[in-house]
């Protein structure tokens, strides 16, 4: 028997779909709040595992650093975790840390119940550091020195960094190079680390994530009572909430000369949204998206018609600024082409937008996308502490798909309109012999 395009089981006269019983299992509290200050959250994964993983999650990255402390985050990260290295191989204790835009995360993996005291040690190092240690810091300065150094010569990042450049006007904090970061660095003392230490590794900027399956109340209450019984330190009174705005350019054409094939590349970007935006024009924005790509779904198809392989969506939603963009790689001789059927999709998505068969698919996909993330272990760990850094809550698949059920087209009509606008588009060209493709041509091609 089916119901709902679902098959059923019967448990007495109790007909039962399996899709509400999905539903259920993620409005079930798989993440539980057990200590305010320092805030500890309980996560229960979804596949069974006997490791238990501590992550001490920081709402704060290289964004909240302003221009003199701008990259000693991630030198302070290096010089922590450097510090545990002997005792890590001594006890095999698996730790590691990592920084972004707005997040920084210290995690470490326990094994079995036995390990707890690896716990306390990793903590201890974290909380209570020494920040005497030259030769550590020597030698994570000439590290980080070349793992920038490596970044800034990659292709790919120098066209990333200049499309962002580019996409943001002044002085954003999104888009800041990795040379001031790398000048930044190098100009760090111990000293500096130790400031930047007091000044974010707080109880109100810092909280922790313990993470496994079906954790027994004897091991979960060690490990809450472990990180308590940390002193934290107090927000500075002279330490000013990170203040600073991201405004975007207007329309523009920027040519980036790169030896690479015959190909050039293309970048289109728009800007989008940041994370005080809902979480149904997010969902909108990423429908735009699927639907100007090259998927079968989508209404960019005809782009083989003109010999081009793919086209490439990209997004970052973040708080104070974001943007959406497409890329793709192309002949020189293609480029009008595609300008001019990128910018006649536009005005098709703004007016008509999209067929009915087309967004259920889309949908579809989304949804079981979403499941999917939130049943992998490591996935939801991660979807877990992005949502609490950022929005305080954690917004489970449920959530999701209650958003997109309500999805209508002149939702997208509506947002496409909004969000599409041609007047603050960037077109970014990076090739070798690209000094002769007009611009007139180029505006021609994408506003007649």
């Amino acid at each position: 028997m089916t119901k709902n395009n679902h098959q059923t089981f019967k448990r007495g006269q109790l007909e039962i779909d399996p899709a509400l019983i999905l539903r259920h299992k993620y409005t079930m509290n798989c993440v539980k709040k057990m200590s305010p200050r320092p805030d500890v959250y309980i996560v229960d994964l979804p596949k069974k595992t006997g490791d238990i993983f501590l992550d001490i999650v920081l709402k704060s990255g290289y964004a909240e650093e302003g221009e003199k402390e701008f990259g000693t985050g991630h030198l302070l990260e290096h010089y922590l975790i450097s510090s545990l290295w002997d005792d890590m191989r001594r006890n095999n204790i698996e730790a590691n840390a990592e920084i972004s835009l707005e997040m920084t995360k210290h995690y470490v993996k326990i094994r079995n119940i036995k390990e707890l005291k690896n716990l306390k040690l990793f903590l201890k190092n974290i909380f209570k550091p020494d920040f005497s240690n030259e030769n550590i810091f020597k030698k994570e300065k000439k590290a980080i020195t070349n793992e920038l150094a490596v970044k800034i010569a990659s292709f790919h990042e120098r066209i990333d960094a200049a499309a962002e450049k580019e996409r943001f006007k002044g002085k954003c904090r999104y888009a800041r190079d990795r040379k001031t970061q790398l000048k930044s660095i190098l100009n760090k003392s111990l000293k500096d680390l130790e400031k930047y230490h007091g000044e974010f590794y707080t109880e109100n900027n810092v909280f922790f994530l313990v993470s496994g399956y079906k954790i027994s109340k004897k091991v979960t209450r060690q490990i809450v009572e472990g990180i308590k019984n940390i002193d934290l330190h107090k927000k500075p009174a002279d330490k000013k909430t990170c203040d600073f705005s991201c405004a975007y350019s207007n329309f523009k054409i920027k040519k980036i000369k790169e030896k690479i094939s015959k190909q050039i590349l293309l970048a289109l970007s728009f800007p989008g949204l940041t994370v005080k935006n809902s979480y149904k024009e997010r969902f909108l924005s990423r429908i735009i998206g699927r639907l100007l790509s090259a998927t079968q779904e989508g209404i960019m198809a005809e782009v083989r018609d003109l010999g081009i392989y793919d086209v490439r969506y990209e997004e970052a939603t973040l708080k104070k600024a974001g943007y959406i963009g497409f890329g793709t790689a192309l002949e020189k001789k293609q480029l009008d082409g595609f300008l001019k059927l990128f910018s006649g999709k536009i005005k098709e998505l703004k007016i008509k937008g999209v067929e009915e068969r087309k967004l259920k698919k889309i949908v579809a996909d989304m949804k079981k996308s979403s499941r999917r993330s939130f049943e992998n272990n490591n996935e939801r760990a991660e979807w877990v502490a992005y949502d609490l850094a950022v929005y305080g809550r954690v917004i489970t698949p449920t959530d999701d798909w209650r958003i997109l059920d309500s999805v209508k087209n002149e939702d997208v009509k509506k947002w496409a309109r909004k969000i599409l606008d041609r007047k603050k588009m960037n077109v970014i060209i990076v090739g070798d012999k690209i000094k002769n493709i007009s611009n007139q041509k180029i505006r021609g091609a994408l506003f007649t």
